[in-house]
């Protein structure tokens, strides 16, 4: 059995891809209502939105297990750096191609020019996101990851070690409280979202030390399954974007805390599979934010007459799927990583 710390947490890697593949075939699966064929009930297509909760746990987790405990051994430069470094230049890279498809005329036609909109998905800042949607529409989750970034650094100046956690807990209370006398509205509505909650599942999974035996895990993660299904077809409606801030901290929250307290227990499977799922891990987050141009095809697909026949609705999201791990891999191995590498080696 692989060893999780020793093999720096090989289940959570795999649960990355995992939550990342739920995010694509939930985008897939509304994709696939324009036809008039697909006959899902909504909150089937609604469920794979929970894979950003995961996510936000699993940074909750890293977070604490990156700063060893908010330990004076980690400086707030070096960890910010490292966070810059790792979310920013892909995710420029891919804001630079959606703007040069929009300036050409070739895709995002419905994309409205906003100074304000483009400056907050540049910097990744909650700017007016929730009135209007932001250049790239899944970057609205890396706004929380940098805020939250953010707050991880701040409490990694406080001096006082022992009361780092408390600090951290009191930034992510006070902060929406300070942008609401301050009159920044819009920041208040994004930073006093119950949504914070989840990163804060993950830290206390972190300061914890829980560790889930492998015998429970199955029927751990069945129970979480079954939650997340209930919840979203009991709180779901029209709207598959999600469940409502409201529910979703804990309908959707505490199930995908379960699931990454399972991950910890090690890897999900091994041999080849879990070699492949491993190496997908790594491709993650180039997956989350590049299946955005395949969902592009899948549309143009649908709309010119590909929806009128069931076969090719089907055969064209099972294809989607495909393509767009094949593409994140492709991206990942031949662009992110050999980019990463420059990076760390001239200490950016």
């Amino acid at each position: 059995m692989i060893n999780p710390a020793r093999d720096q947490l090989v289940g959570l890697q795999q649960l990355r891809f995992i939550a990342a593949l739920l995010v694509l075939i939930h985008h897939v699966l509304e994709e696939l209502h324009a036809s008039p064929l697909v006959m899902l009930p909504k909150f089937i297509t609604t469920v794979g939105a929970c894979g950003v909760d995961i996510f936000f746990v699993i940074s909750g987790y890293v977070m604490w297990h990156s700063t060893r405990g908010f330990s004076p051994e980690v400086t707030a430069g070096d960890f910010m750096r490292r966070r810059i470094r790792r979310i920013f230049p892909i995710y420029w890279s891919f804001l630079c191609l959606i703007l040069l498809l929009w300036s050409s005329g070739l895709a995002f036609r419905s994309l409205e020019y906003s100074l304000p909109r483009f400056l907050s998905s540049i910097f990744l800042l909650p700017g007016i996101a929730r009135e209007e949607p932001m250049v790239m529409g899944v970057a609205w989750t890396l706004v929380y990851e940098m805020y939250f970034y953010v707050l991880c650094s701040l409490t990694l100046l406080f001096p006082r070690v022992r009361w780092r956690p408390a600090c951290i807990a009191i930034l992510m209370l006070g902060v929406p409280v300070l942008a609401g006398l301050a009159g920044l509205q819009h920041a208040e509505a994004w930073y006093s979202s119950p949504l914070i909650i989840e990163f804060g599942f993950g830290l206390l999974l972190g300061a914890s030390g829980l560790r889930i035996p492998l015998a429970w895990r199955p029927a751990l993660l069945s129970l979480a399954g079954l939650c997340v299904l209930f919840a979203t077809h009991l709180f779901g409606g029209e709207y598959t974007g999600g469940l409502a801030d409201t529910y979703r901290w804990w309908a959707w929250g505490l199930p995908a805390l379960l699931v990454v307290a399972c991950s910890l227990s090690g890897s999900f499977c091994g041999g080849r599979a879990g070699a492949w799922l491993n190496r997908m891990g790594d491709a993650s987050y180039t997956l989350y934010l590049s299946h955005t141009f395949v969902m592009i095809a899948l549309a143009r697909l649908l709309k010119s007459g590909g929806g009128d026949q069931l076969t090719i609705v089907i055969l064209s999201g099972s294809l989607s799927v495909m393509a767009a791990c094949l593409f994140a891999a492709l991206l990942y191995f031949r662009f992110e990583q050999p980019l990463t590498r420059q990076l760390q080696a001239r200490k950016c």
